[in-house]
């Protein structure tokens, strides 16, 4: 199934999505049950540091302004056109998807994008994306995304948790707010 693919990609646009300058904080707890721990309290002003040197290291597919897409499977325009569409009709069920090995569901639910999965194994994602991140995201120009201002949508969002994953034997958090702990 493709959906673990989605939730990796979701997963990566939050990570990606911190805030260029300001107080805030993004946290990521990982706790598992052979004692492994790890807490990660990043100030989200380190991405105008890390932007250049992502640049540097994969000119082909960043930029100032975001990230070029290869056209193979579907363009920025179109992705823009798609999400445009989506929004139009407000809050609703985009897509449900039940099978022994998983459910998943995606939604526009209000002011947010929300994928969740639970895994016939007790395994547990919500990845809960703002819907002016990824209107910012889209607004860039030709085949390019606009991170840095999905950046700045994302700093002006209220703290909340991104991403959560729960299983029988770790528990992943990902956050923002104004806490350096």
């Amino acid at each position: 199934m493709h959906w673990k693919r989605f939730i990796a990609i979701a997963l990566l646009f939050c990570l990606s999505s911190l805030p260029l300058a300001g107080a805030s904080w993004l946290h990521v707890r990982v706790e598992s049950d052979n004692e492994e721990q790890v807490k990660v309290n990043i100030p989200l002003s380190l991405v105008s540091t890390v932007l250049p040197i992502l640049e540097r290291q994969a000119p082909e597919h960043m930029s100032r302004h975001g990230v070029h897409w290869d056209e193979h499977e579907i363009s920025v325009a179109e992705m823009r056109e798609i999400w445009e569409q989506l929004k139009a009709e407000g809050s609703y069920d985009l897509a449900t998807i039940q099978s022994p090995e998983a459910n998943v569901a995606v939604r526009i639910d209000g002011d947010y994008l929300r994928v969740d999965t639970e895994e016939s194994s007790k395994e547990r994602v919500q990845v809960r994306v703002p819907v002016r991140v990824v209107d910012a995201l889209l607004a860039g120009s030709g085949e390019e995304l606009n991170l840095v201002a999905a950046l700045e949508a994302l700093r002006a969002e209220p703290e909340q948790e991104l991403v959560s994953v729960d299983s029988e034997d770790a528990h992943v958090r990902v956050w923002i707010d104004e806490n350096n702990q």
